[in-house]
């Protein structure tokens, strides 16, 4: 059980952390600034191998989520690096991400630091 807890809430904070790093940037500056593409994608690995650290009863329990897409993501960025489709992570992180956190934050254990948006 703690080692889901622990692993939700790395989810959470690294999807939270790539929103923070994309406020107010523009696609066209993404697709040109290295740094933060690496910065983000980086997060979008953590999210994913935290996705694949939870309990199966975990996920099973949680179907709404779609954990084998996330473990597929983390496999593309470790895995197949020159494969990535930089608009395709754009369109995640920004279209995707937030319904994740959405999804999960209440799932948190009360007695685990929640950090604001």
């Amino acid at each position: 059980m703690r080692r889901d807890e622990a692993a939700l809430f790395d989810i959470v904070r690294f999807a939270r952390q790539v929103l923070v790093f994309l406020e107010d940037v523009t696609l066209d500056r993404f697709l040109a600034d290295k740094m933060l593409q690496g910065a983000v994608l980086y997060q979008m690995l953590i999210i994913g191998e935290a996705s694949k650290r939870l309990s199966v009863a975990f996920r099973t329990n949680i179907r709404d989520v779609p954990w084998v897409k996330i473990g597929n993501l983390r496999n593309i960025l470790a895995h197949d690096y020159d494969q990535v489709d930089l608009k395709r992570i754009w369109g995640i992180a920004l279209g995707e991400l937030p319904a994740l956190i959405d999804r999960l934050s209440p799932l948190i254990p009360a007695d685990r630091p929640r950090e604001s948006k």
